[in-house]
Formats: structure tokens, sequence, C-alpha cells
């Protein structure tokens, strides 16, 4: 889980290079979850927050700019 106080020190591409990334790591998790159990379910639930998170924070300097 990644802070908000972090988040905001982070550039425009950089919070959009952690957006794409965590929707690749999010779909593997539910490839993965279709096959198999997975390790650790609530990590779906995480990642989901953690890319809404950095989205209100991304349309927050948007508005800014």
């Amino acid at each position: 889980m990644t802070k908000p106080q972090d988040l905001r020190a982070l550039s425009v591409g950089e919070l959009r290079e952690k957006v794409v990334f965590l929707r690749k790591s999010l779909f593997e998790i539910r490839e993965k979850a279709i096959g198999e159990k997975v390790e650790k379910p609530s990590q779906i639930r995480s990642q989901r927050k953690d890319i809404a998170r950095i989205m209100t924070i991304l349309k927050e300097k948007e508005k800014q700019a």
C-alpha cells in the first residue's frame, strides 16, 4: 500500500508509469486466480485501491496545472 503523501511527491509521468505497472500486475494476479489458488487474495483489492489512489492524485495535479 502506497501512502498518498509519497505519491504526491512523484511527477505525473512517474505516476502514469506506476498505474500501468499496477494494472499489468493486477491482470496477472486475476489470471492466476482463475486457474489456481492465489496466496494472497487481498492483493487484488489492495492493488485496485492503489490504482484509484494514484488516479485521484493525477486528477488533482491536472486541475492545478
